[in-house]
This record gives structure tokens, C-alpha cells and sequence, in this order.
């Protein structure tokens, strides 16, 4: 890397040029967020450059002295150990003048000079600070743990996060772009296909949604929105137990299963009666079941999933 990228320069000062690789430029992009991350504990000096490195609590000496250039005071290459003398600092360059101050309340301690991540208490680096030194942070998503769960189902969760977010192909967004001219649902041919319509306004869907609701014990006089169905499943199912998952389960795979039949009504023509697309739930979590060997015990919710045949 020094002889390929760096050619002789400091690593922080050194230019990418229009052949480097892909990977290298990436990095030289991230040197300034990078130095705000990390610092260099004076030990001896040797290994720390006086001018590039940030060693200095106020910063890099080159950023704080930007009226003058190492090349003025022919000292490009010095280290700090050149201002030390018998673990003493020997500041010997009139220019570090307006910075002695920051300088001499620096310990010499004489060992090796060492790295300090700053993002930790004990100044070691950790993937999972640098992780939120990079990224981008937002409010956590209210329905997280609906969408994503122990032994979820990857294809249903993602559908379940992009119907949750109003983000799925439904006609009123078609119609919108100017994809489609129809806008009536595929489901019961009456009223217009939106998101909320789709789950589980539908007459169709809130029938199915209302025999998974039925399996999970809940109340089924009133089915709602989505929205309003995943903060029900949300608050009623708190403990992560097995009937914690399953609720999530059975959401997820409703949704996935009604979004679906949605689809093949309208690309392939075919039609199911709702009975057939409960039933394809109900086997889909039963697989479920029986793959992470669940153990019914004495829940009562998931003998009834498990065991009560339609």
C-alpha cells in the first residue's frame, strides 16, 4: 500500500489518482471521518508524525498552523520524538510557539506511541462504534419486532415491511404513475385497491384475516387496518415465547398469502376461494412447527393452531 498508493507520503495527506482501485479510493474518502475517531497517546514519539498525525487534543498540526507548510521548516518527515529530550519536551521549532501550551500538557511516558479509538471507554476500537460513527441513524421503526422475529420468513417479512410502509404495486399507486387506468380491487371487484382496502378492509381478506385471528384467540368482532392489526398482535404478544412467534407468523403469512392471490388474479387469471388461501396459511405455519420441533406443552393457542383441523 505505502509503495503503491502512498508513495512515500503521509497516509493522511496522500492523494488518489484516476488508476487507483475501487477500494482505495473508498478509504482515502473516509480519512476525514476517520480522524475525527481516532487519536495518537504519545509514548515516545518515534512512530507519530509531528505534523500529520492527530496526537494534538485541538487537532492535526497542519490544520492548526494552515499559514504554514512543513516544506517552509524543511520538516516534513520529523517525528515527534524531535521535540523530545530525556522524556522531556524539547519544543526547538519557534513555529510550535502558539501551541506549547497544548504540547507540555502532553505526558511523556517513554513506551511505544499507541492508537486511541475515541468512541470507546477504553480507547479500543469496536466494529459496533465505528458502525454508528458511519451510519446514518433514524427513529427505530415502531412495528420492528412484527416484521422481523426468530424463524421468520424472510419473502413474508419483506412484503410485510413494504405493505406496512404503503410501499407495495396496489392500483391506486398504479393508477397514480400512470401505470393503470383500473383501480378496483382484484379481490372483490367493488371498491377501489389500496393498501388498507387490501388488508383488511376486502371483504375477502378480512375473512381470512378473521380465521387466523380465531386460531390466535383473539376477538374478531372488528378487523381493522394493518396498521391497527400489527399493534394489536404487538401489544397482545409481548413475551417471546412460541405463541410470540406464531402471531407474527400468522400475520406476515396472511399478508403474503393475500398479496398473492392478488397477483395471480391479475397476471395468471387464477382464482382461489378464501378457504383455500386460509388453508395455505394454516399449512405454511404448520411446516413451520414442525420444523423448529415446537413443543405444544400446555399453550392452548398453539394446540389450537396446531392440532383443531378445519
Amino acid at each position: 500500500m505505502n509503495v503503491r498508493y502512498i508513495r512515500g507520503d503521509n497516509f493522511w495527506e496522500s492523494n488518489t489518482n484516476l488508476l487507483d482501485s475501487g477500494t482505495w479510493k473508498h478509504i482515502s474518502s473516509l480519512k476525514n471521518q476517520a480522524l475525527k475517531c481516532i487519536m495518537k497517546s504519545i509514548g515516545n514519539g518515534e512512530t507519530t508524525s509531528l505534523w500529520f498525525d492527530p496526537w494534538l487534543q485541538e487537532g492535526r498540526i497542519i490544520e492548526l498552523l494552515h499559514y504554514l507548510t512543513p516544506q517552509h521548516t524543511d520538516t516534513t518527515t520529523w517525528t515527534v520524538s524531535r521535540i523530545i529530550q530525556n522524556s522531556q519536551w524539547n519544543i526547538i521549532l519557534p513555529c510550535l510557539n502558539p501551541l506549547i501550551s497544548s504540547i507540555t500538557n502532553i505526558s511523556v511516558s517513554g513506551q511505544k506511541d499507541q492508537w486511541i479509538w475515541l468512541h470507546t471507554g477504553d480507547g479500543d476500537f469496536s466494529f459496533s462504534s465505528a458502525w454508528n460513527q458511519v451510519r446514518t441513524s433514524y427513529d427505530k421503526f415502531e412495528l420492528y419486532n412484527v416484521v422481523w422475529f426468530p424463524n421468520s420468513n424472510p419473502r413474508m417479512s419483506c412484503c410485510m415491511l413494504r405493505s406496512l410502509c404503503n410501499r407495495l404495486a396496489t392500483r391506486d399507486r398504479l393508477f397514480k404513475f400512470g401505470i393503470t387506468s383500473i383501480e378496483v380491487c382484484a379481490l372483490c371487484n367493488s371498491y377501489k385497491e389500496t393498501r388498507d382496502h387490501l388488508f383488511f378492509q376486502c371483504q375477502y381478506s378480512a375473512y381470512i384475516w378473521k380465521l387466523c385471528k380465531l386460531k390466535l384467540q383473539m376477538k374478531i368482532t372488528d378487523v381493522k387496518d394493518l396498521k391497527t392489526e400489527a399493534l394489536e398482535i404487538q401489544q397482545k404478544f409481548k413475551k417471546k415465547d412460541n405463541t410470540y412467534i406464531l402471531a407474527r407468523l400468522a400475520l406476515n403469512a396472511t399478508v403474503w398469502h393475500i398479496w398473492q392471490e392478488r397477483n395471480k388474479r391479475i397476471f395468471h387469471d387464477q382464482k382461489l376461494h378464501k378457504i383455500m388461501v386460509f388453508r395455505r396459511i394454516y399449512e405454511d405455519i404448520n411446516i413451520l412447527l414442525r420444523t423448529c420441533n415446537w413443543k405444544v406443552g400446555n399453550s392452548d393457542i398453539l394446540s389450537n393452531w396446531s392440532y383443531v383441523k378445519l
